[in-house]
C-alpha cells in the first residue's frame, strides 16, 4: 500500500480537528491534568461567548487574541484576568464554585462595545 503526502496531511488534519473541542464545554477525563478550554477574542467579541466548566475542578483557560488590539477575559467575582496582546495567547487555570459568572473585556470601551460573555460552572 502506497501512502501519499495528501493522505498523510488529511489524516493529520482529522486528528487535529478531533482533538480540538469547539462546543465551549471543558470535559473531564481520567487523568489528573487540568481540562483545557480555548476562547478566541476579536473585535469585539469572545468565541464562544458562553462557556461551561465543571465546579471545583481546575480548568485551563486559553485566551487566543486574534484581534488587532489587546484584549482580556475578566471575571471580577473570581479575581480572574487573562490578558493577551494582539496576536498573542495567554493561559490561566480557573477553579470556581458552581454558579454563573459575568465575563467581559476590561480594556476601556470594549465591554460597552459588547465584548461580554458568561461562564457557567456546574
Amino acid at each position: 500500500m502506497r501512502t501519499t503526502p495528501a493522505l498523510i496531511a488529511s489524516l493529520a488534519l482529522g486528528l487535529l480537528l478531533t482533538g480540538c473541542g469547539g462546543d465551549g464545554t471543558a470535559g473531564s477525563d481520567d487523568d489528573s491534568a487540568a481540562d483545557a478550554l480555548t476562547i478566541v477574542a476579536t473585535e469585539y467579541e469572545f468565541t464562544p461567548a458562553e462557556v461551561t466548566i465543571p465546579a471545583d475542578t481546575p480548568t485551563e483557560i486559553v485566551l487566543v487574541n486574534e484581534g488587532i488590539v489587546e484584549h482580556d477575559w475578566t471575571i471580577d467575582e473570581l479575581d480572574v484576568e487573562i490578558y493577551a496582546a494582539a496576536g498573542e495567547s495567554a493561559t490561566a487555570t480557573v477553579t470556581a464554585a458552581a454558579g454563573t459568572y459575568d465575563v467581559y473585556c476590561s480594556i476601556p470601551g470594549h465591554r460597552d462595545l459588547g465584548m461580554v460573555g458568561v461562564l457557567e460552572v456546574g
